[in-house]
């Protein structure tokens, strides 16, 4: 009688066993749990470079595995996951660029993060204010700045790194650039270094690239002491003399001054004494298209001759959790991973990022003995302690391409920068009012 009570009793736990692992499969011990990254695929490297994140990832989640959706260029990806949201179909985890955060938190794509942040005691002030910041949105609000966090970023990264060519100046015999440098300073130089060396009358050598993007007007606006736009987000400050200045000084330099020409690829060919553009393209670009040919390194940001000011432009991309994940705490714990201080190493570590985590970044950015191009990287990190972010919120896109078509006239020379002033106000408050008319 014993042995056949043993015997059932074996039974009914081999029967309860295989109930679990067949009939509910979500308690087997061997399940895992799939997240999709979407991301635009306009980024070369980007997904070689996750799945080096990941593959760390994996040693601390093996529960989890990733499936990465990288297609598009920005405005497809964007556009198509809105529309997978609203049909339930959008990735896990997004890649998010900061001109659609409005859009995505108002309507509903993103779920805010502040919950999880708390619950795991992220903090926040270890890292740069607005990296955090310029994801911020409060409802009923028309810009990002204030509220609940809706993505986590991976960078604090600037339009505005000032990079040189050191062998063009060691040929002319010109002191590199340092903190001295004005807009004035860098003008004269750019004149001495833009030069006609085959005598065919044209310059095959120029002093700086050209200019005419927002991120360029607002970084010159803010450092004459101006501002675009007025604080509640409702006005245009375009035609204001300190924007008619910066405008008017980045128009010269092709114009009046003849010193810029070109842009990436004509400072890879070794035909620009200086270049202005993202510090991204210190691990992501110019390993492969400048390696040793010539020797290059970074300088601080020239600054305003009159304010002193040397402020410029930064901006951040980030990680965002989909509203409508069915796995949300695990989709926190890869978020969580990418944008603090394990996958920010890596990043900092392996391809030269600008994380936005300040301790990380001082480990990896800020160092003085740098032993690979360029050497002084530590400049980027520098400005990025007072770096501003740019304006974000209702129809972002919008508003930045209403800032740089008209610039863009101006430094071709089409128009005056008191015109392009004045078109730019005039396309930016019609944007705000329709804003403020469709919102009520």
């Amino acid at each position: 009688m014993r042995s056949w009570v043993k015997w059932q009793l074996v039974y009914a736990l081999f029967t309860l066993a295989f109930f679990n692992l067949n009939v509910n499969p979500a308690l087997a011990a061997s399940e895992k749990v799939k997240l999709v990254i979407g991301a635009p695929a306009n980024t070369s490297g980007a997904q070689e470079r996750m799945q080096a994140y990941l593959a760390e990832f994996y040693k601390e989640h093996p529960n989890i595995e990733v499936e990465l959706q990288y297609s598009g260029g920005f405005s497809e990806f964007y556009e198509r996951t809105a529309v997978q949201h609203a049909t339930g179909t959008a990735p896990d985890l997004i890649n998010m660029a900061v001109h659609w955060l409005f859009n995505y938190a108002e309507s509903g794509v993103l779920m805010p993060l502040d919950h999880y942040i708390e619950r795991d005691g992220v903090d926040l002030g270890e890292y740069f204010p607005d990296a955090i910041n310029i994801w911020r949105w409060s409802p009923g609000s028309y810009q990002a700045g204030a509220g609940s966090v809706y993505t986590m970023p991976f960078n604090w990264q600037t339009s505005i790194a000032f990079y040189y060519n050191q062998d063009i100046f060691d040929r002319t015999g010109t002191v590199y650039p340092d903190e001295t440098w004005t807009w004035d300073t860098f003008v004269d130089a750019g004149r001495k270094f833009t030069v006609d060396s085959n005598g065919d009358g044209e310059p095959d050598q120029w002093g700086t690239n050209i200019m005419q993007g927002q991120f360029d007007l607002y970084t010159r606006a803010w450092q004459a002491g101006g501002e675009l736009i007025n604080e509640d987000y409702s006005e245009s400050l375009a035609d204001t003399s300190e924007v008619v200045e910066a405008i008017r000084w980045l128009a010269e330099l092709n114009t009046t001054s003849g010193i810029a020409r070109g842009g990436l690829a004509e400072f890879e060919q070794g035909k620009l004494a200086t270049l202005t553009t993202g510090q991204w393209n210190v691990g992501l670009r110019f390993p492969q298209t400048i390696g040793d040919d010539f020797r290059y390194d970074l300088a601080p940001p020239i600054k305003h001759p009159v304010t002193g000011s040397d402020v410029v432009q930064a901006h951040s991309n980030g990680w965002g959790i989909s509203a409508s994940t069915k796995h949300p705490d695990e989709a926190w714990a890869l978020v969580k991973f990418l944008t603090t201080e394990p996958g920010l190493r890596l990043q900092a570590e392996l391809h030269s990022i600008a994380v936005p985590h300040i301790p990380v970044a001082r480990e990896f950015l800020y160092v003085r003995d740098r032993e690979i191009q360029p050497r002084s990287f530590y400049v980027v990190a520098d400005s990025l302690l007072t770096a501003r972010q740019p304006y974000v919120g209702a129809r972002t896109n919008e508003v930045w391409s209403a800032h740089a078509a008209p610039l863009r006239e101006a430094v071709q020379g089409l128009i005056s920068p008191e015109e392009a002033a004045l078109r730019m106000k005039d396309a930016i408050n019609a944007i705000l009012q329709d804003v403020r008319r469709t919102s009520n």
